[in-house]
């Protein structure tokens, strides 16, 4: 059973008061002490978390979907 993580994300964006923050920190890779070196394992980036979210835009903003340099 896989975890719909877009719905869990958009659930707790739902569950702030207005005005409130969402901050998603994800991993953009596997670690390389990882005994799971699966070279199928998709991580999505910034941007495609940010869409996979589908917030309504009017409601509200992106501030940033980045990577660190």
């Amino acid at each position: 059973h896989e975890l719909d993580r877009a719905a869990a994300l958009r659930r707790a964006a739902h569950a702030l008061r207005p005005g409130g923050r969402l901050l998603v920190v994800d991993h953009g890779s596997t670690a390389p002490w990882s005994w799971n070196q699966d070279p199928d394992a998709h991580y999505p980036g910034p941007q495609e978390v940010a869409d996979g979210i589908a917030l309504d835009p009017a409601v509200w903003t992106v501030e940033r979907a980045a990577s660190p340099r």
